[in-house]
């Protein structure tokens, strides 16, 4: 548990600062695979990185949430993916659109949660069509 807290806690205290030693300490968290623990660490990464559209980071978290069986680790990625793509709006399409084609349900999930992130507050014709095709 306190490796939970703390791992939230290095990313709400560097939240969108970008830092990227602060990030692999919270990848080597994630890559313990333990659900609880990761949990934390997927939505820390995604707190530190906010905002930042960082495609290497999506793709490394991407390519974890495929491996991993713990359904708390892929839901706190899809979390996490989505707090970095926050106000990306079209740079962020490329990512849902492949997290869309996922059979895994959280990752879909976690399009969703992107959809909203990346153009939130922008009243966006064709992320709304997106949402509504995905939810009828």
């Amino acid at each position: 548990m306190i490796v939970h807290g703390a791992a939230l806690a290095i990313g709400m205290t560097g939240l969108a600062s970008q830092d990227f030693a602060c990030k692999e300490v919270l990848m080597d968290v994630l890559n313990m695979n333990n659900a609880v623990t990761g949990e934390a660490a997927g939505i820390a990464v995604g707190l530190l990185m906010a905002g930042s559209g960082d495609s290497l980071t999506l793709e490394e978290l991407h390519r974890f949430a495929k491996q991993s069986e713990h359904e708390k680790i892929i839901r706190s990625i899809a979390l996490g993916s989505a707090i970095i793509n926050f106000g990306k709006a079209r740079l962020a399409d490329t990512f849902i659109d492949t997290l869309l084609k996922e059979n895994e349900p959280m990752l879909r999930y976690g399009s969703c949660l992107s959809i909203g992130m990346a153009y939130v507050g922008t009243n966006n014709n064709a992320a709304i069509r997106k949402l509504l095709k995905i939810s009828a």
